[in-house]
């Protein structure tokens, strides 16, 4: 695209549908902006001049791209807090001091991205949480509302949400309380269309009734030493006859349209894990480690199933060239961490019918790392399981910045990454590589 410019950080006007400026939303990304290639950032801009004739807006996110914003009063607008809404939006609101900050993450979003802002003047009409989807043209709100209380909660606050829900336009409210409700309560939720259910913390459990039996064991692949080496695809679509080795796997350095990017080598290993997971089959699970070679072929891929891989030619200058085949050999071994019923937290959810659903989750090290186990059997009986890396909690110093949002997911290695980039390809002998490809940019 041409005459786009890299920017590290912009700011979005919000305007009321009478051309009042609302607010302004700051907006940053979360990789890398600056790079040679303007289609590689992550934020850009058009000029005036070049969106009108496009058909573009001014300010570009890129696709599988992740961003932190912060809202802000427009300087002649009344003093109000502002919460900004969206499918694209994941809020991090800090309650004490009311500001609305989160992350914006565009997935394969393709187009023009529409963002709201809510106003709201007076305290406690915030929301804690909503489900906002589209059913063909028609946008539907779902609000939930929680509480934690000593004691059962009356028709009082029930009848506080139904005139809630009718201002603010939602389609359902559904309300949450640790003591449940009383009966008139359900009467009046019944009336104004407010489902109501109980969330309790259980301080002791019977393990012959609880749906873990006993305790959970959780086994995972731990991969390390990890090596790549890539085989770039010609201008007329063929395999090159050569491959180039990485010199840092964790380089991230590959491009596609359905994998939030740029990522490295090893990323590549938890879809081999998806797609191939009988690669692994001969990997002793008393916890030996054993070298596994995978090729992940992309050969044949086209649209938004091609892989691209960044690197740099011979006049310094970043390029992005269609993968055929990636190499990977790294060393798997099996850990297993085993967790009793008494160092977790157990939940119930009751809702009407007294249909319940269980809830567990173990917070311990794991390979290293700080890590949540999580457990949950709905109201059928079917148990699910999950995992995820805590990310370590540190006060933030007055006027400093927030954290990143988002932990990494998998602890698959311990190495961290290096700073030098990988080295470049050699130029196939057969044919030039192909021109450098446009990835997909999102217009706000």
């Amino acid at each position: 695209m041409l005459g786009l410019i890299p920017r590290p950080e912009e700011t979005v006007e919000c305007r009321a549908t009478d051309g009042r400026l609302v607010a302004l939303v700051d907006i940053v990304p979360e990789d890398e902006w600056q790079t040679e290639v303007p289609e590689l950032a992550p934020l850009a801009r058009l000029s005036l001049h070049e969106a009108k004739a496009q058909g573009e807006q001014p300010i570009q996110l890129r696709e599988n791209g992740r961003y932190e914003y912060s809202p802000r009063p427009a300087p002649a607008a009344r003093a109000a807090r502002l919460k900004l809404v969206g499918n694209l939006v994941r809020s991090r609101k800090r309650r004490e001091t009311d500001n609305d900050i989160g992350r914006i993450e565009t997935g394969s979003h393709c187009g023009l991205l529409r963002l709201e802002i809510e106003e709201d003047g007076r305290p406690g009409e915030w929301l804690d949480a909503a489900i906002r989807y589209q059913i063909g043209t028609t946008p539907i709100l779902i609000t939930i509302e929680c509480r934690r209380r000593n004691r059962k909660q009356d028709d009082t606050w029930i009848e506080q949400l139904a005139s809630k829900r009718a201002k603010i336009g939602a389609a359902k409210t559904i309300a949450v309380c640790s003591k449940g409700f009383s009966e008139s309560a359900y009467k009046t939720a019944k009336l104004h269309n407010i489902e109501l259910r109980q969330l309790s913390e259980l301080q002791s459990i019977n393990p012959d009734e609880w749906f873990l039996k006993g305790g959970a064991v959780h086994i995972c692949r731990e991969f390390s030493e990890i090596t790549c080496a890539v085989t770039l695809k010609c201008s007329d679509g063929r395999p090159a006859g050569w491959s180039a080795a990485m010199k840092d796997e964790f380089q991230p350095v590959f491009y596609h349209k359905l994998i939030h990017s740029p990522f490295p080598a090893a990323t590549l290993l938890s879809i081999v894990e998806e797609v191939q997971p009988e690669a692994f089959d001969d990997v002793p699970l008393n916890g030996t480690p054993k070298v596994v070679t995978l090729t992940v072929d992309f050969s044949s891929s086209t649209g938004d199933a091609r892989l691209l891989v960044k690197w740099i030619d011979h006049n310094r200058h970043d390029c992005l060239t269609e993968v055929s085949y990636v190499r990977l050999t790294v060393t798997v071994a099996y850990r297993t961490a085993v967790r009793d019923l008494d160092s977790g937290v157990h939940h119930v959810y009751k809702g009407p019918e007294g249909t319940e659903i269980k809830h567990s989750h173990f917070d311990t090290e794991w390979l290293g790392l700080p890590v949540r186990f999580d457990h949950q059997q709905d109201s059928t009986g079917r148990t699910s399981a999950s995992w995820e890396v805590l990310k370590t909690a540190q006060p933030d110093p007055p006027g400093s910045a927030s954290p990143p949002l988002a932990p990494p997911k998998s602890p698959t290695s311990a190495k961290p990454p290096k700073a030098p980039p990988p080295s470049p390809p050699r130029e196939p002998n057969t044919s030039p590589p192909p021109p450098p490809e446009k990835p997909p940019f999102i217009s706000l």
